[in-house]
This record gives C-alpha cells, sequence and structure tokens, in this order.
C-alpha cells in the first residue's frame, strides 16, 4: 500500500488533505498484505453517526478511529478517538461509529472498546483490519462532521473546518492578473483573511475587499487598513464601497452564496466596460457529484450554500445574461480528497491518464471550473 500513499501526496494540493505520516499500523509490511473492499460514509450524519458495510466476511476484525490533526501544518493522522475488536463479521453487516463520543456498534449492538476518548474536531480518519481466507486486509476511511447552521469563523481558517488558509501563496493569482493585463481598481469578493488581497494591493491595485466572516474581516484590516475592507453578506447586502471596478477577483466564493445569480448581477453591474472578471469555482454537474451524491467533497465545506447551484452551463448563462466575454474557459480537476488510499488512486488516475482527462474536460464533467471574463 505504501505507493498509495506516495501517491496520495503526489497528487494533493494546499487546499486539501496530504499524507504526512502513517498509522503505525501501516507502517509494519505484515499488515499491508491487501486492501480491504467495503463501503462507508464519508460525511456524518446530523447526529454525527458514520456507518461502514461490510462486503466481505471476516474474523479478528480491528476498528480504529483517529482524529485529523493541523497543529504542525499539514495534515496528518493524530490522536486515537477508539479501538475495538471483533471476532467476525459477515457481508451485509453494519458498523456505525458516534464520532463525537467514540463509540461503535455493529448491527446495533454496542462493541466493546479497548480504547475510548472524545475527539474533539471535524474532520476523521478510521481503519479497519480484518482476517479473510487467510490474508490480513486493511483500509482507511476519511470521515467529517456536516455542521449546519456555524458561523464562518476562526475554526474556518486554519484547517479543521475547511482549509488552511494561511499556507496559501497569491503568486500564481499575481501572475494570472499580469498576464491578462488586470489594473486599476480592484474589488476582492470573500477576501477571507486578505491574504490575497494584501498582495494585490502591494503590486499596485487600488483594493477593496469584503467578507461575510467578522473574523475574517477584521484580520483583513490588520493587512488592509479598515477603509479597504467591509464585512457584508452580499446574499442580502449590495456590494459595498462606491463607484466601479476595473478587475474583480471571485476565487472559490461564488458556490459560497445561497442565490449565486444574483449576486453576480450584482457585482457585474459594479464593473466597468472592459472590466476582468477572475472566478474559480465548482462544477456541481461533475462526475464525481454524480457518482458520490451526498458524499461529494463539494458537500464538506458547511458555508457552500449554492453549490448545487453554480454548473459548467449555468455559468455560461449567466455570464452571458450579465455581459460578459469569456476570454479563458477551463473545467478540470477531480475533488476525490481524504486518506482512503482507494480515492486517492481514482483521483490520480484521472489526473494521469491523458484520454480520461480530456474526457472528463471535454464533456464538463470534472469538478472545477476557472474563467477570465471582459465586461461588454
Amino acid at each position: 500500500m505504501s505507493y498509495l500513499m506516495d501517491a496520495a501526496a503526489r497528487s494533493s494540493n494546499s487546499k486539501f488533505i496530504r499524507i504526512t505520516k502513517r498509522p503505525r499500523s501501516l507502517n509494519d509490511t505484515k499488515q499491508r498484505a491487501g486492501l480491504l473492499p467495503l463501503r462507508y460514509t464519508y460525511r456524518a450524519s446530523s447526529d454525527g453517526i458514520i456507518r461502514i458495510y461490510i462486503l466481505v466476511p471476516g474474523s479478528r476484525v480491528s476498528l480504529r478511529l483517529f482524529a485529523i490533526d493541523y497543529t504542525s501544518g499539514a495534515p496528518r493522522i493524530g490522536d486515537i478517538g477508539l479501538e475495538c475488536q471483533i471476532a467476525s463479521v459477515s457481508r451485509g453487516d453494519v458498523i456505525a461509529v458516534d464520532l463525537t463520543h467514540s463509540i461503535a456498534s455493529l448491527n446495533h449492538s454496542v462493541i466493546k472498546a479497548s480504547f475510548s476518548q472524545p475527539l474533539k474536531c471535524r474532520k476523521f480518519v478510521s481503519e479497519i483490519q480484518q482476517d479473510t481466507a487467510g490474508q490480513r486486509f486493511s483500509r482507511l476511511c476519511s470521515h467529517y462532521l456536516p455542521y449546519q447552521n456555524k458561523s464562518v469563523g476562526a475554526d474556518y481558517y486554519f484547517g479543521d473546518d475547511y482549509a488552511d488558509y494561511t499556507s496559501t501563496s497569491a503568486a500564481p493569482a499575481l501572475a494570472m492578473l499580469r498576464h491578462f493585463a488586470a489594473h486599476g481598481r480592484l474589488l476582492d469578493v470573500g477576501c477571507a483573511l486578505g491574504i490575497y488581497s494584501k498582495a494585490f494591493l502591494d503590486a499596485g491595485f487600488d483594493v477593496c475587499a469584503t467578507d461575510i466572516s467578522d473574523f475574517a474581516t477584521e484580520q483583513a484590516s490588520l493587512l488592509l487598513g479598515h477603509e479597504r475592507v467591509s464585512r457584508r453578506d452580499l446574499d442580502l447586502e449590495e456590494v459595498p464601497f462606491e463607484g466601479l471596478f476595473d478587475t474583480i477577483w471571485m476565487w472559490d466564493v461564488i458556490e459560497h452564496f445561497s442565490a449565486p445569480e444574483a449576486v453576480l448581477g450584482k457585482i457585474s453591474s459594479r464593473s466597468r466596460t472592459n472590466a476582468l472578471l477572475f472566478l474559480h469555482t465548482s462544477n456541481g454537474n461533475s462526475l464525481t457529484h454524480r457518482v458520490f451524491g451526498s458524499d461529494w467533497e463539494g458537500y464538506s465545506d458547511y458555508s457552500h450554500r449554492g453549490v448545487d447551484q453554480v454548473t459548467a452551463s449555468a455559468l455560461r448563462t449567466w455570464l452571458d445574461k450579465f455581459g460578459w466575454d469569456v476570454l479563458e474557459w477551463k473545467c478540470d480537476g477531480v475533488w476525490a480528497e481524504g486518506f482512503d488510499p482507494v480515492l486517492i488512486t481514482l483521483k490520480e488516475v484521472f489526473e494521469t491518464m491523458p484520454e480520461l482527462r480530456t474526457f472528463l474536460e471535454e464533456m464538463e464533467l470534472c469538478d472545477a471550473i476557472r474563467v477570465i471574463a471582459r465586461k461588454k
């Protein structure tokens, strides 16, 4: 299984989970005899329950639950919350794990744990091992708590809730702006901690930044000054700041609005003729969304209020409606993240097989959309 772990390190990016440390059992060659087939829920239920569906019978089953730890920067497998043993399992058995209380049951009967402690985190990894036909099989599975109606606060920006924004670099964004000769007054929609906004300001843009989060705009104000930052919910309020803009930066933000089309309309009305729009978002009509359903990665961010509405076809319609000429359009990438070696390999196959990658891009079945457009 070591080649799968190496593949994860190669195929991941700064926004998503990278494997930096193996659980102890996966460092033992005796434990890597085979990859265990099973089915499991990535997204926990509202009460924090995930389910693991047994597909092959086995004996001497071991279940362990870990927190995902972000304290050292890149995500890694952290503290153990649960360890228990099951004498045997049959096809069709269901193991349910309460992530918040570190309790497991087999077919509704509680499993006695050899170790259990509640884990105070949002993202988890479970490890299943079992003997089948004289061979030891194992599998890592990723899980997360969905969270509902949680405000976008400090937890959101440092890894546990979503992504570690402090590890991002604005250099590629600046290179893109220079390539298209962007200039003048720039509106950064969804500025987060202000890291990109500060880079744009230092590069000579007259920057105005907005975000829905009180915490984010407070942090951005420390970098930009309070006069350049305004907290707004653009679903309910108008675009802040007076006047028109020459450059609009909307990177990984439009899917966060409940009414993304209406928000794009508001922003378009504040864009000068020949203004440039730089937009990156998810594709709600992707292949992985169709395959994984409610376990699609697009739902892992609890602030993705409009993620189902933003699709390649819808975005084309909105851009035309609000008077944008598309200069560059790219639909690419596969959104299948976490520690599961099956998903790691699936993503690598999609991204490294030229014919398959080309097909997904041509049919606009990838997970990410990048648009550069000019206002008519």
